[in-house]
């Protein structure tokens, strides 16, 4: 003789379409992340430096910029310890960090290829890039010419 189990309540049903849709939205983000982080784009316009991403966003006076701290940094040496509100993973650090120095925004995909910014702000920007020399100086041009 054969016994069946009775059917599952619809409670249960809704709850696993629940979590699958749960999963399929986060792995969407995920992979919108990803994809996102070749978008990243730095300006020096009108002004101001603008760095435009999915998430976070800065738009900064250069007047509020200390071009002469402008470096090319190692980006293990800054002693980033935690994230305060950003997004932290392997290969994509973007949003608000502390460190042993202080704040920083990072916008960073390569740890080897950071160029650091400060700021009269009280943190420091960072952003992974393989033309920090041109950045710099397209900087520092901009500062001199708003001075003049």
């Amino acid at each position: 003789m054969i016994f069946h189990m009775t059917k599952p309540d619809s409670s249960s049903t809704v709850a696993i379409f629940i979590m699958c849709l749960f999963f399929a939205v986060l792995f969407i983000f995920l992979i919108m992340l990803f994809f996102s982080a070749h978008s990243y784009t730095l300006t020096v316009r009108n002004g101001t430096l603008n760095i435009e991403s999915v998430f976070y966003n800065t738009h900064i006076s250069l007047d509020d910029i200390q071009t002469d701290g402008i470096r090319t940094a190692d980006f293990n040496s800054l002693g980033i310890k935690y994230r305060t509100n950003g997004i932290g993973l392997p290969g994509l650090n973007v949003g608000w960090f502390k460190g042993t120095a202080g704040k920083y925004k990072l916008y960073v995909t390569d740890k080897q290829n950071v160029l650091l910014i400060p700021t009269k702000k009280n943190y420091d920007i960072l952003f992974s890039t393989t033309q920090d020399k041109q950045i710099t100086e397209i900087i520092r041009s901009a500062v001199q010419a708003d001075r003049l």
